[in-house]
């Protein structure tokens, strides 16, 4: 065991007159005040307090029937449990020629869950270098993406996505709802089929003011492609306007979308009486309300004058009261 060399204070009555560590310099003050008969203001300048903050200190400690000053810190833990416990497993699969991903599924069904990094570090503590890059047939067989030859046609999810890329001067900024803000980024299309969940149709070539329109050049794609108009779409409040929505309309394609929520809507909601709600139950797990209340009314487009079902849903227990 090597022994350190000691450590000689040229000055030590400078380790008690300047101390360094904060806690001692509260002791220290608070002993010229307290026991060798300081003024607050000696006591304070002699230690780089100001008058007001030394008062806050002597109040601070008069009050404090247990005050700290010569706590020693706690150390960590020198062990890692969930390391030892599967070093040995680590080591026989890395011996297997098996990755640190599959090192990790390993442990996560054996109840010994470790991530890819903790097992990366036992098996460089155990001396084991980085396997090379395997080719895809040397990897164990694994759930691979499907190739779906064609998608269910009965009902598509659209969507318009928002891709961020910095601060490119060609890049335009769009409004993010989740972020209540506007930021640069690529307007990205996708469609993807409800069922397979296959995307099915993309477009990241869109400018501000032309997502409106893609819905139909999806429309024209679908049956360009497979002879006929999609049957069902499912789509956001801003993707199209109101016009469209009655030209999908004429078209005799089905849709579901969100009303945009504006103060006229609001003061509708909030006028009905409770017989207009009644509860449904969602068989979801992991919502928060389970058991909403619903109204569905006739929606008149004055754009087009056609009229579609319209629901509304109040996620708490109870509708809001006239």
């Amino acid at each position: 065991m090597s022994l350190r060399a000691p450590v000689t204070l040229t000055d030590p009555p400078a380790f008690f007159q300047n101390p360094r560590h904060p806690k001692q310099r509260q002791y220290e003050a608070l002993r010229a005040f307290y026991v060798e008969g300081l003024s607050s203001q000696e006591a304070a300048r002699a230690f780089g307090y100001s008058p007001g903050a030394f008062r806050v200190l002597c109040h601070a400690f008069v009050r404090d029937p247990n005050p700290s000053f010569f706590v020693s810190s706690r150390t960590g833990p020198r062990s890692q449990p969930k390391k030892s416990a599967a070093r040995s497993m680590i080591v026989a699969l890395r011996k297997q020629n098996h990755s640190v991903y599959e090192i990790s599924q390993v442990l996560k069904e054996q109840k010994l869950p470790l991530s890819p990094t903790a097992v990366r570090e036992v098996l460089k503590a155990e001396g084991f270098a980085p396997l090379p890059r395997r080719r895809d047939d040397e990897r164990p067989q694994r759930p691979q993406p499907s190739v779906e030859p064609i998608a269910d046609v009965r009902a598509f999810s659209l969507t318009p996505h928002r891709f961020f890329y910095g601060q490119d001067p060609i890049i335009e900024k769009h409004y993010v709802s989740a972020r209540s803000r506007s930021q640069p980024g690529l307007l990205v299309f996708l469609a993807q089929d409800e069922h397979s969940q296959t995307f099915c149709y993309s477009n990241a070539d869109l400018r501000k003011g032309e997502e409106s329109e893609e819905i139909f050049r999806f429309i024209r794609f679908w049956k360009k492609a497979h002879g006929q108009i999609p049957r069902h779409l499912v789509f956001d409040s801003k993707l199209t306007t109101q016009a469209n929505l009655a030209r999908l309309d004429r078209m005799k394609i089905d849709f579901i979308t969100l009303r945009r929520r504006s103060s006229a809507l609001l003061r509708e909601v909030y006028g009905l009486p409770r017989s207009a709600w009644r509860t449904i139950e969602l068989d979801v797990p992991s919502r928060q309300y389970q058991t909403p209340r619903s109204m569905s009314s006739p929606l008149l487009c004055a754009a087009d004058a056609f009229v579609n079902s319209s629901s509304w849903i109040w996620g708490t227990t109870n509708p809001p009261s006239c």
